[in-house]
């Protein structure tokens, strides 16, 4: 959705507070019903997308220092800081990485129970039979009961 914002608004993301509102509304307005729980958590954390993503000037400052060229003598924090400035310049484009962790989300019953099902290992077997070109040694899988 932050894509679609952006296509309608020259490329930029929310900046005044009733831009934010809107792009809330945005989310919102996708919603089909009102108790969607995975569009009231994007609700609640839609302020990182309008968080800034440029590098603060002291990250900069430090990441130029001698100390962001990592040796054997570097301490940890030199080695980090080191990391820090060679993914900056090269995968990230100029930005920071992203937050590591991968947030909760909210799903239904239906999912929980596919979930389960495929983590069943009669399940897991059954899989490698199809992944598998000669069928021959599943039929031991497959047919019994």
């Amino acid at each position: 959705m932050a894509d679609e914002w952006t296509q309608s608004h020259s490329g930029n993301l929310p900046l005044t507070r009733e831009e934010k509102k809107e792009f809330k509304d945005l989310v919102k307005s996708k919603m089909i019903s009102m108790d969607e729980d995975n569009y009231k958590e994007a609700i609640e954390a839609a302020f990182k997308v309008f968080a800034p993503r440029e590098i603060s000037s002291e990250i900069q400052q430090i990441s130029n220092d001698a100390c962001a060229e990592a040796s054997s003598n570097s301490s940890d924090f030199g080695v980090m800081v080191a990391a820090l400035k060679e993914f900056v310049s090269n995968e990230g484009g100029g930005e920071a990485p992203l937050e590591g962790s991968i947030p909760d989300m909210t799903s239904s019953t239906e999912y929980r129970m596919v979930e389960e099902e495929f983590s069943n290992p009669s399940v897991t077997e059954i899989q490698k039979c199809l992944a598998d070109e000669d069928y021959s040694w599943c039929n031991g899988i497959l047919y019994s009961s």
